[in-house]
């Protein structure tokens, strides 16, 4: 029970609490019937309902219709217990039925019998193919991979032939004293301009890479690159669309 303070908040101060359904086929929503943890509602809370009065024809008129509903499907019970439950009982343990025709129930297993190896066949045919498609996905998922992996392998066997390449000009402690002799011999400059015709100007040795910042050199003396690299002839730039 509510306490006199709760009852008088509640008609007060209705609840935001709705019992609504949206109805889908309708576009609308629709009142249901609320939860059980939802309170009473503040329209509700004091009211009596008043016990039905009926005259006394009108109470013989409901107590005749009940009871004659209640015989009807009492006998409808019975119908189909005695029609339909018991042979269906009987012929489960093995009792004899009259409506059973034993060689139409043998027809209908030696049919039903043709029928399961039909299904079953059509089963197997399925799965046979299903499983034929699934190795030839398989074989053709591990080509595939096998062919990553021997690009990845010759991609790795090439870089690694290039360091061994390189590894050759590495600075040592036996060639120390020339690398620097190398360095001071042909010094680098990493300065140039752009005249109107696009042609590179720069003052004593460009460094080879000096337009490339991120390419590998192939060596790490620069004597080599020097020498791969032709500084008599005139750079000119890649004309670029920037639009």
């Amino acid at each position: 029970m509510f306490s006199l303070q709760t009852q008088l908040n509640l008609v007060t101060k209705p609840t935001v609490l709705q019992s609504l359904r949206y109805h889908l086929k309708r576009k609308r929503k629709e009142p249901f019937r609320k939860p059980i943890w939802q309170p009473m509602a503040p329209s509700k809370l004091y009211r009596i309902r008043k016990k039905e009065e009926l005259s006394d024809q009108e109470r013989q008129q409901r107590e005749h219709l009940d009871y004659t509903y209640n015989v009807n499907m009492e006998s409808i019970k019975q119908f189909l217990h005695r029609e339909f439950y018991l042979p269906t009982v009987n012929s489960e343990q093995g009792g004899t039925n009259e409506f059973i025709n034993e060689e139409e129930l043998e027809k209908a297993m030696i049919e039903n019998d043709h029928e399961n190896q039909r299904i079953a066949k059509m089963r197997d045919e399925r799965l046979k193919l299903f499983q034929q498609e699934l190795e030839a996905k398989l074989m053709a998922m591990k080509i595939q991979k096998e062919e990553e992996n021997r690009q990845i392998g010759e991609q790795f066997d090439r870089l690694v032939s290039q360091e061994i390449e390189r590894s050759k000009t590495y600075i040592t402690r036996d060639n120390i004293d020339a690398k620097i002799d190398e360095t001071l011999t042909h010094q680098t400059n990493y300065d140039y301009a752009i005249d109107v015709n696009g042609r590179i100007m720069f003052d004593g040795s460009l460094h080879p890479y000096a337009l490339r910042p991120k390419a590998v050199p192939e060596t790490s003396s620069q004597t080599e690159e020097y020498q791969s690299f032709d500084s008599g002839k005139p750079v000119y730039l890649k004309a670029k669309k920037l639009y």
